[in-house]
């Protein structure tokens, strides 16, 4: 697992990694270059060009998060790239709204994108709070995937963060502890001047306790329909959130416990062509008997579960959770797999393939 320790300013914490990790960086834009073209049948700097003149996505980052956005240019610098492809290569939910709802290209490229499972308990006795994903993706990043270990200037807090390379966040774990996991939820309404998920990711990362996250979570506009579920040492929340609406979920078992996969549960801001669109998509049609496993699993009050529980499940290949990759063009798999323990020294055990296929390692901040 390469990790990477990233700080000073944005645009240093985005040189370091420009100038780190080049090659990979390069090796993964190829390959989503390739699979943009196969996907919209244009020339890809064309496409993105596009989708940036055509969305202000750079002024929402620049309003919310400008120390983010430095950190965008930085990574330009550092490899070379162009700041428009750096950009949208940030911006993975928000390139596929644009692609399929504003361009109504490449809805068979969501062949197997986007699978992701989540699972939050909050402790109980002597077992600690766990926030845990399967973090599932196109494989044209898998091979790229990299921990970068944020240390904040400003403050105390430091946080890993998983990812691939040259993207500057898909979820993570903070030393406050405070732990961020996500679902993409494409059914919900976009706004095209809304925060990039990326960065929420990592802003959400920035705060030093659940309430500051969720505050922030409440006021930002969203660029794209996504589930947000956090987690400290006494509580998991979770949030379904579009371009119009914030909707906390909470499963009818109660609190305690809050499991999610790719279709919205609370939030019915759901955009007019969605089910039209989507009603063939097999992350869709997968994520319900996705959700009925975890629930199943999960949901039973009578299981103690703890961290190596909640990896067991992440490894399982029923529906399936665990996804291989099966090296097509417009496949997907499980480019990490992510098991937080939220105590006072919070740990954060990560697989980065599937995680049937190899050991957890363990990092934690001391």
């Amino acid at each position: 697992m390469r990790v990477l320790t990233i700080e000073g300013s944005g645009k240093e914490r985005g040189r370091i990694q420009g100038q780190s990790l080049k090659p990979m960086i390069s090796e993964g834009i190829a390959k989503w270059k390739a699979n943009l073209m196969s996907a919209v049948g244009m020339d890809p700097d064309h496409y993105l060009d596009r989708f940036l003149s055509e969305t202000d996505l750079v002024n929402a980052v620049r309003t919310w998060t400008p120390d983010l956005l430095d950190e965008a240019y930085g990574i330009a610098e550092g490899t070379g790239f162009g700041f428009s492809t750096i950009f949208a290569y940030q911006c993975p939910d928000e390139e596929l709204w644009y692609r399929i709802f504003e361009r109504g290209l490449g809805v068979d490229s969501l062949i197997s994108e986007h699978h992701c499972s989540t699972v939050g308990c909050v402790g109980q006795a002597h077992v600690p709070s766990i926030l845990s994903q399967n973090m599932d993706m196109n494989n044209s990043y898998d091979g790229t995937q990299v921990l970068l270990r944020v240390k904040n200037t400003t403050s105390s807090i430091q946080s890993y963060v998983f990812t691939a390379a040259g993207v500057m966040g898909f979820c993570g774990m903070n030393s406050a502890p405070l732990g961020v996991c996500v679902n993409t939820l494409l059914d919900l309404e976009h706004a095209k001047d809304g925060l990039p998920v990326t960065f929420i990711i990592r802003h959400l990362l920035e705060s030093s306790t659940l309430n500051e996250a969720v505050d922030f979570l409440r006021k930002v506009k969203h660029a794209s329909g996504q589930n947000y579920m956090l987690a400290d040492a006494r509580r998991v929340v979770d949030f379904e959130c579009s371009g119009g609406k914030v909707c906390q979920f909470e499963p009818s078992e109660g609190p305690l416990r809050i499991w999610h996969t790719n279709h919205p549960l609370a939030n019915d801001d759901t955009h007019p062509s969605a089910a039209k669109v989507l009603s063939k998509a097999e992350p869709v049609v997968r994520s319900i008997p996705r959700l009925g496993f975890l629930r199943r699993e999960v949901g039973d009050y009578s299981k103690s579960l703890d961290t190596e529980a909640i990896k067991r499940i992440l490894t399982s290949h029923e529906i399936p959770v665990c996804v291989h990759n099966n090296r097509q063009p417009d496949g997907g798999c499980t480019l990490g797999s992510l098991v937080m323990a939220l105590t006072g020294s919070p740990e954060l055990y990560l697989a980065t393939q599937p995680p049937c296929s190899m050991e957890f390692e363990r990092f934690r901040f001391d």
